[in-house]
């Protein structure tokens, strides 16, 4: 998997050239791995209990939290990187940054929709009750 997505980042040149890049600038360009590939499952706000949705949102954190940590890495690459990429590589680069953020953003608006139906659900459920 990370073996495709490097050729399709650098092409078999590139990958040469980026490898080189990678080991000549040393403890300066960190490793960032590939980004969280298990997201968390987002729960529905019409039936979930309490406690679950309290575990849902801490997980949706962690997995944001993980995600930025992942992005934040990026950005020092990109750093160091950008300036020896092709135009066609930066692309590449700025389209794979961009589907971990709108993954990382459908998943907090999933749960915030989520949030607002139990939250909702909790209010109709008060008003009913005697």
């Amino acid at each position: 998997m990370f073996r495709r997505m490097a050729l399709g980042l650098f092409g078999r040149t590139g990958l040469v050239l980026a490898a080189f890049f990678i080991l000549v600038s040393g403890a300066q360009a960190q490793d960032c791995g590939i980004p969280p590939q298990v997201a968390p499952v987002i729960p529905d706000g019409e039936t979930i209990s309490r406690d679950e949705l309290v575990a849902a949102i801490a997980e949706v954190k962690q997995y944001s939290a993980d995600v930025n940590a992942y992005l934040d890495c990026m950005d020092e690459r990109e750093k160091l990187l950008f300036i020896h990429l092709t135009e066609q590589q930066r692309a590449r680069w700025t389209e794979d940054i961009q589907a971990v953020l709108d993954d990382l953003a459908a998943i907090e608006v999933g749960m915030n929709k989520e949030i607002e139906k139990y939250n909702a659900r909790i209010k109709k459920d008060d008003n009913e009750s005697p």
